[in-house]
């Protein structure tokens, strides 16, 4: 039984690898609806700190003065903060942050030594570029997946769904959820 030579696999084929990275559908497609979709994120929560009032209550946290980086950066964002900071922490009784995955906390912190910041607001900064960049490269391998079994308008409108539903604001902010969801479609498409 001989061994087939790579080339006859989809994924590790050159021509096929070349023909799905044709920049086109990026701009036609992806980053009207990436750049858009974020954008009226950004109006809506402008809009909300200027008309709604900010919460006393100890549980939602307020990690900076300035009110763009901290409208990204609420609830669990201050436990990433921390990891990122100074690593996990355990105390018996009260509330710990061994319960959160490593790997966003990792990279915003490396994010943040890279550019040479220092301070909570560079973190959390760093933490918001990170998602921001996740999220960026998860629209575009679900346009690839989904471009292997429909045509290209289904895909565009996989990705447009995807970046107008509410609860995508959470892929914006201080949390994982936009790098895990980057790493699950990196995996599928490469799965195909």
């Amino acid at each position: 039984m001989t061994i087939p030579p790579l080339s006859r696999f989809k994924r590790f084929n050159h021509n096929y690898f070349k023909n799905q990275l044709n920049i086109p559908w990026f701009f036609n497609e992806i980053a009207p609806a990436y750049i858009f979709s974020r954008l009226g994120l950004i109006l809506v929560g402008v809009m909300a700190l200027a008309t709604l009032p900010f919460s006393t209550y100890p549980g939602v946290w307020q990690f900076s003065a300035n009110p763009f980086i901290n409208m990204w950066s609420r609830w669990d964002a201050g436990w990433y903060l921390s990891i990122a900071e100074k690593g996990y922490s355990y105390h018996p009784g009260v509330q710990s942050s061994i319960n959160f995955a490593p790997l966003y906390p990792v990279i915003m912190g490396t994010v943040c030594r890279i550019f040479h910041g220092h301070s909570h607001e560079d973190m959390l900064l760093a933490g918001i570029i990170l998602s921001n960049v996740s999220l960026l490269v998860a629209i575009i391998f679900l346009y690839l997946l989904v471009k292997l079994d429909f045509n290209d308008r289904i895909s565009a409108r996989a990705t447009l769904f995807l970046l107008i539903f509410p609860s995508t604001l959470f892929l914006s902010a201080v949390y994982p959820e936009s790098l895990y969801l980057a790493l699950t479609l990196i995996a599928f498409y490469n799965a195909r």
